[in-house]
């Protein structure tokens, strides 16, 4: 099937619910994620998860591998094994900077290093790394900005 005869746009569903404390479960497909925040310094208990910090650093290195596998596909470029290791700048915006009630947390920069074993020379990876950008959906919402909005919201009383 090639790209024109492929619909334009496609809803992803995720549910997601709250199951008390900073414990989240994540409802994708047949598949639940619980999600957790990290314990803070001193704070005696185990997490249950990944933070959503960790959750989006993770979507965005399996995103970019599976793109550069893709993309070493197309250029006929053998890839026996492959790993990222992403880190994740954030930076405190305190109150006066944001104009919201207390300190808030954004991603300043994030890094994905690479380990790829290929019989390849440098120049045929180069090209892969440069096409593979082009394939993952999550890089290219970072990249682009994408808006986020609230819709339906639906209030129960207990």
């Amino acid at each position: 099937m090639n790209g024109s005869s492929q619909p334009k746009s496609k809803v992803i569903p995720v549910e997601v619910e709250w199951k008390g404390g900073k414990l989240v479960e994540a409802k994708i497909r047949d598949i639940r994620l619980t999600m957790d925040a990290p314990p803070f310094e001193g704070e005696e208990r185990k997490s249950l998860g990944p933070s959503a910090t960790e959750s989006f650093m993770a979507a965005l290195g399996r995103c970019h591998m599976m793109s550069i596998l893709k993309a070493a596909e197309d250029e006929g470029v053998e890839i026996k094994a492959l790993k990222a290791r992403l880190e994740g700048v954030v930076e405190r915006k305190d109150p006066e900077e944001t104009g919201f009630k207390q300190s808030t947390w954004r991603f300043k920069d994030i890094t994905i290093n690479l380990e790829i074993v290929s019989d390849a020379d440098d120049r045929e990876i180069a090209r892969v790394l440069r096409e593979s950008h082009k394939y993952c959906t999550v890089g290219n919402a970072v990249r682009d900005g994408i808006s986020g909005k609230y819709g339906k919201v639906e209030i129960k009383k207990s």
